[in-house]
C-alpha cells in the first residue's frame, strides 16, 4: 500500500511491556551429552510473552488489557446545514441521535468487566471522540466506523457489507489520531457525549492559520482531550455535572478548535479508518525476498 510521504505514524498501537531479564545459566562439560547437543528440559516451565502480560494483569488488577482511541472526523453536510430554522432543528436532531447510536453501540460490551470510558465532543462540522475500553470493545468500535456507508472516504464500502437495519452516524472523512494500548490508568470516569459550538469563535490560533497538519497538531488534540478527562474525573458530582453542560466554556481552553480539526481530517498525512483497518485489522502475507529468487539460496552451515 502506497503511503503519503512523511506520514503521522500516530496511529500504530504499540505495547509497552517489560522483557524479562535473560537468567544467565552456568552450565559445566557434564551437562552436555557427547554429541553437544543439550539435554531435555524435562517438567521445566519456560516464560512466554503471554505468561509476562497476564502476570503484569494479575498484579495490577485488571482482567483485560486497556486500550484507549482518539478519532475524529466530519459531520456530512445533511447533518450541519444550518441556514434556516428547520435546517437548524435538522441539525441538533442528527447530532443528537450520534449519542444515541453509540449509548447502544456500548450498551452490547457494558458490563462488570468490560467498563467502557471516554468523551464524544460533537461541533457545528466536525467531532473528535476519545474512547478507553478493552480490545475487543475498541476493535468493535473501529471497525464499526470503519463499515459506516457514510464515509466517503472508504471506498470499499458496499450495501453487501452492511445490514440494512442498521443506522451509522452521519460521519466522514474519519481519521484515527491515536490508539494505544495496555494503557496504565484511565483520564475519564465515565463515557458522555456532549455537543460544543462554543469553540467555534474567536481568534484563530497559530495551528488554526497554518496549512500543513504537523505531528504536534495532532499530538496537541490528544493531549487535550486527555486532559479534559484528567480535569473531569477530579470533580465532584455536582462540579461534574455542571462542567459537562458548559463544557465549551469550561475548558475552552483545552478543547480542539473546530478549524483545527477539519484540517486534520482534510490531510492526507493523517491515517484514515480505512487505511488503519487494511493494516492492523486484517490478515497479511509477508512474501520474504529470498523466495523469489532462483536458484535458492544454498543455507548456511556453521
Amino acid at each position: 500500500m502506497a503511503a503519503p510521504a512523511h506520514r503521522i505514524a500516530l496511529a500504530s498501537p504499540h505495547t509497552d511491556v517489560p522483557l524479562p531479564h535473560p537468567q544467565q545459566q552456568t552450565t559445566n562439560d557434564s551437562s552436555l551429552p557427547t554429541d553437544g547437543a543439550p539435554l531435555p528440559a524435562g517438567d521445566e516451565k519456560r516464560t512466554s510473552m503471554l505468561d509476562i502480560v497476564r502476570d503484569s494483569l494479575a498484579r495490577s488488577g485488571k482482567t483485560t488489557m486497556l486500550y484507549r482511541v482518539v478519532v475524529c472526523g466530519k459531520l456530512s453536510s445533511t447533518s450541519t446545514t444550518t441556514t434556516t430554522t428547520a435546517a437548524a432543528a435538522t441539525s441538533t436532531t442528527d447530532r443528537a441521535e450520534i449519542g444515541t447510536h453509540y449509548q447502544r453501540f456500548f450498551k452490547q460490551y457494558q458490563a462488570e468487566t468490560e467498563l467502557i470510558t471516554g468523551l464524544l465532543v460533537v461541533m457545528e462540522n466536525v467531532w473528535v471522540h476519545v474512547l478507553e475500553a478493552s480490545s475487543k470493545v475498541t476493535y468493535a468500535f473501529l471497525r464499526d466506523l470503519n463499515n459506516n456507508p457514510s464515509n466517503i472516504t472508504n471506498t470499499t464500502a458496499t450495501t453487501s457489507r452492511h445490514h440494512t437495519t442498521h443506522t451509522y452516524p452521519p460521519f466522514t472523512h474519519v481519521k484515527v489520531l491515536l490508539v494505544q494500548d495496555d494503557v496504565p490508568t484511565r483520564f475519564f470516569p465515565f463515557w458522555a457525549v456532549r455537543t460544543n459550538d462554543d469553540s467555534a469563535g474567536g481568534a484563530p490560533n497559530e495551528t488554526d492559520m497554518d496549512e500543513n497538519v504537523k505531528e504536534t497538531t495532532v499530538t496537541d488534540v490528544c493531549v487535550g482531550m486527555c486532559t479534559v478527562g484528567g480535569k473531569l474525573a477530579a470533580l465532584n458530582k455536582s462540579e461534574l455535572k455542571a462542567a459537562l453542560d458548559e463544557l465549551g466554556s469550561h475548558f475552552k481552553d483545552i478543547l480542539p478548535r473546530p478549524g483545527t480539526v477539519e484540517r486534520i481530517t482534510e490531510s492526507a498525512r493523517v491515517m484514515g479508518i480505512e487505511e488503519w483497518i487494511d493494516m492492523f485489522d486484517k490478515h497479511s502475507t509477508s512474501v520474504l525476498e529470498s523466495e523469489l529468487i532462483w536458484p535458492a539460496q544454498q543455507t548456511l552451515v556453521f
